[in-house]
């Protein structure tokens, strides 16, 4: 068949559920209704569609590819930029996905088109339709860090003996800390502590401005930008944002968020950003170690880091020895559209589609029933 290639209209309820069972088909996250919004309020968004469908000859989708626009900011200038996510086609779309790309990448008014969450399956793709690897070095790595050894074998175990995803659905939801729904009460290292405080003129705002006058291209981490984030009506747990602290001035941070990738998956605490002041990486090992105890109290059975810049990988100092490389197919693509900026670029999972797409881990009345 030959699709034809639309915006999505995620304010029509009949459509998200069609959509959403083409997410489901693969055992993907669904998007609801509100969630579709709530992407569409992106500050970022302007016109862009929030996602683009292929449409078969009854106007019905067959397949999507979702469209998130971030605004990268450096000294003085400000690019927009786009990443996809959430691409899957029907068995009777095939053929639908290349196009749906390629109008991706052929989108007006941004200065590159990337994703850094491309699945083994999919990665091939973005190649031969010209996306190069970036970063170039670490573009294939992912690093976690075990938490609880135990809990990660078994799921292995599991994972292998439910192949068939018919049996995988009878065992249902497995692996769920009880701890799960415990409040974190530390411990924080000396000058780590929760960052809370999101609006203008806060020490969260002070420092994005630092960070924005460096000589990088970072995406832009402003208060309303943040709050945009922390409005997910479907996030089952709230990111966590830690800073480390000189007096009262950030000089790095990271966020994070619980995650468990399907229901035979041990939940993850994910980081979801990971930065700081330029010559202030000696700070990143105590913030590692601070996700660490957090990860452990709220029995999450790894730590992971799915974006790694050849800049974090340094900074890690001692975790970059205790780490376990996940990955290998090359996840992160790119394609400049524009002139390549002068200025380094060092993606975090911030930049990617990680904090809109990670299946979140069941949290209160759904986990007690799972």
């Amino acid at each position: 068949m030959s699709a034809r290639i639309r915006p999505f209209r995620h304010d029509d309820p009949d459509e998200v559920v069609l959509v959403a069972g083409l997410h489901a088909g693969v055992g993907w996250p669904v998007r609801t209704f509100a969630g579709w919004a709530w992407l569409a309020a992106n500050p970022a968004a302007g016109d862009a569609p929030v996602a683009w469908i292929a449409a078969d000859e009854a106007d019905r989708p067959v397949g999507i590819l979702g469209n998130l626009r971030l605004d990268c900011v450096g000294p003085g200038i400000r690019l927009r930029g786009a990443t996809g996510f959430s691409v899957v086609t029907a068995q009777h779309g095939r053929g639908a996905g290349t196009r749906l790309v390629r109008t991706f990448l052929s989108q007006p008014e941004v200065f590159a088109t990337w994703t850094f969450n491309a699945n083994p399956a999919g990665a091939p793709l973005y190649e031969r339709l010209g996306l190069t690897a970036w970063p170039p070095a670490s573009h294939a790595l992912k690093l976690a860090w075990i938490v609880d050894p135990v809990a990660c074998a078994l799921g292995r175990a599991l994972r292998m003996a439910a192949h068939d995803r018919r049996v995988s659905d009878l065992l249902g939801e497995r692996l769920l800390s009880r701890r799960l729904d415990r409040a974190w009460s530390g411990p924080l290292a000396d000058g780590i502590e929760p960052v809370v405080d999101l609006s203008h003129g806060s020490a969260w705002d002070g420092y994005r401005l630092r960070l924005e006058r460096e000589t990088r291209l970072r995406p832009d981490r402003s208060p309303a930008v943040l709050r945009w984030r922390d409005a997910d009506p479907q996030a089952t747990w709230p990111s966590v944002t830690l800073g480390a602290f000189e007096g009262d001035d950030l000089v790095a941070h990271a966020r994070a968020r619980l995650a468990k990738g399907n229901a035979l998956e041990v939940t993850a605490l994910e980081i979801l950003d990971l930065d700081w002041i330029d010559g202030r990486d000696a700070v990143v090992p105590a913030l590692m170690a601070a996700l660490f105890d957090l990860a452990r109290e709220r029995g999450a059975a790894k730590l992971r880091l799915q974006v790694v810049s050849e800049r974090a990988r340094s900074a890690l100092g001692p975790w970059r020895e205790r780490a376990r490389a996940e990955g290998g197919w090359g996840h992160c693509k790119l394609n400049w559209r524009a002139a390549v900026p002068d200025l380094p670029w060092d993606p975090t999972p911030f930049d990617g589609d990680y904090e809109i797409c990670l299946r979140p881990a069941p949290a209160g009345e759904r986990r007690r029933a799972a």
